[in-house]
C-alpha cells in the first residue's frame, strides 16, 4: 500500500483536482490520499488556511463577512467548475453561525480548509471521505497516540481509496488541535508509520528536493537520493518542502518517501530512505545556528549532532563524515576535526 500527500499548490484550481484524481488512479497502491487546503491559484491569491485565520481575528468587526464570503467563493468556485453541487456537502449557512455564535474555537474554524478541500474532492470524485478527527488521536501533551489512531483506521474498510484532510488532529476530548504549518506532511507521515505503507509519496509544486533554493540560483538541481538524516538537516535549515516533525514518522519505520512534483512526476524525484551511511552536513552560510555562536562552533555543532542522532536512535557506528554537496554551499565534517577517522569519531560522544 502506498500514503499518498498533495499540497495545496497541487489543489488550488479545478484543473489541478483533476490532475490528481488522475495521479491518484493512476495506481491501484495508493489507497490513503492527505490532502492539505486550498492553495493560491496565482501570485495575489491567498491560500484558503490564510483566509481562515484571518476569518478568526475578525470576528468581532465589519471586516468579518468579507473574509467569510472569500472563504466561500474560493471553495465554490472549483466546485462550480467541477459541476458539482457544494450545498450536498458543505452547509456555509451553518458554518457562519457556529462562529458568531462562539460554539466551535479558533483552531476548528482553521481546519475546516482541509476538510472542506478533502470533502468536495472525495465526493466530486467518488472516495471515501474520513474527517482527520475521527481517527488522528492525540493525548493531553499533544504527541499523537499512534496506537489509538490506527485501532480507529481498521475500523475503515481500506480497501477502498480514502481521502483525509491533513493538518490536525482531535485530542481525547475531542477538540480540535492544529499541526504545525505544513502539517499535512506529518498527517501523511503518520499514516504512512502506522500502516507500514511500502512507500510514502509526498506531491509539490517543485522538482523534489533541490540543492540550491530557486529563488538564489536558476541553475539548481534535484538531488536523487537522500537519507532520513540528511532530509532532517535540510528542512532544519531552510527547505520548507518537507515538514520537520513529519521526518520521524517515516524514520523510525524506514518508510521509503518520494518527494514530487504533481505537475512534473516522471522526473526529477528525491527519493529518501536509508542509503548507506548518514551524512553529516557542515556549515552553509544560512546555519543559523552556527552564525549564531561562532565563537563555540566546536563544542555546539558536536552537540547539535548528537541531539539528532539521539533524536533518531541511530546507532553511532554507522555514522561516518562525507563531504556532500546536498544543501548548498556545504563543507564537510573534516575542516572542524581534521585529524578525525570513523573509528575516531565515536570518541567525540
Amino acid at each position: 500500500m502506498k500514503v499518498c500527500k498533495f499540497g495545496g499548490s497541487s489543489l488550488s484550481n479545478a484543473n489541478k483536482f483533476l490532475a490528481v484524481d488522475k495521479i491518484i488512479r493512476q495506481d491501484n497502491e495508493r489507497k490513503i490520499i492527505v490532502l492539505s487546503a486550498i492553495g493560491k491559484d496565482y501570485y495575489e491569491d491567498i491560500k484558503l488556511t490564510d483566509l481562515l485565520i484571518a476569518l478568526t481575528q475578525n470576528k468581532t468587526n465589519k471586516k468579518f463577512d468579507y473574509y467569510f464570503n472569500l472563504v466561500k467563493l474560493k471553495v465554490q468556485k472549483i466546485a462550480n467548475d467541477l459541476s458539482f453541487n457544494l450545498d450536498k456537502i458543505c452547509n456555509f449557512d451553518h458554518f457562519k453561525r457556529l462562529i458568531l455564535d462562539n460554539r466551535v474555537s479558533d483552531n476548528y474554524v482553521i481546519s475546516r480548509g482541509e476538510y472542506f478541500t478533502a470533502k468536495l474532492f472525495a465526493n466530486r470524485f467518488s472516495f471515501l471521505f474520513l474527517p482527520a478527527e475521527k481517527v488522528l488521536v492525540c493525548d493531553k501533551r499533544n504527541k499523537i497516540d499512534l496506537n489509538k489512531t490506527l485501532q480507529n483506521l481498521k475500523k475503515i474498510n481500506c480497501n477502498n481509496r480514502i481521502i483525509i484532510p491533513g493538518f490536525y488532529c482531535a485530542n481525547k476530548n475531542n477538540e480540535i488541535v492544529l499541526f504545525e504549518r505544513g502539517g499535512g506532511d506529518k498527517t501523511g507521515a503518520i499514516f504512512a508509520n502506522i500502516t507500514n505503507a511500502r512507500l510514502y509519496e509526498n506531491f509539490t509544486d517543485v522538482n523534489g528536493l533541490l540543492n540550491v533554493h530557486p529563488s538564489l540560483s536558476q541553475k539548481s538541481n534535484t538531488i536523487k537520493n537522500l537519507n532520513y538524516f540528511q532530509l532532517l538537516l535540510c528542512v532544519r535549515n531552510g527547505a520548507t518542502l518537507f515538514c520537520e516533525d513529519a521526518v520521524p514518522f517515516v524514520c523510525t519505520k524506514q518508510i521509503p518517501t518520494k518527494l514530487i512534483n504533481t505537475f512534473n512526476f516522471c522526473d526529477n524525484i528525491t527519493m529518501v530512505k536509508n542509503f548507506g551511511a548518514f551524512y553529516f552536513f557542515g556549515k552553509p552560510k544560512n546555519f543559523h545556528f552556527l552564525r549564531k555562536t561562532k565563537k563555540c562552533i566546536k563544542s555546539r555543532f558536536i552537540k547539535e549532532i548528537f541531539n539528532i542522532i539521539t533524536f533518531h536512535k541511530i546507532n553511532i557506528s554507522n555514522v561516518v563524515y562525507s563531504k556532500c554537496g546536498c544543501f548548498l554551499e556545504c563543507e564537510n565534517l573534516h575542516s572542524y576535526f581534521p585529524n578525525a577517522t570513523q573509528k575516531s569519531i565515536t570518541n567525540l560522544f
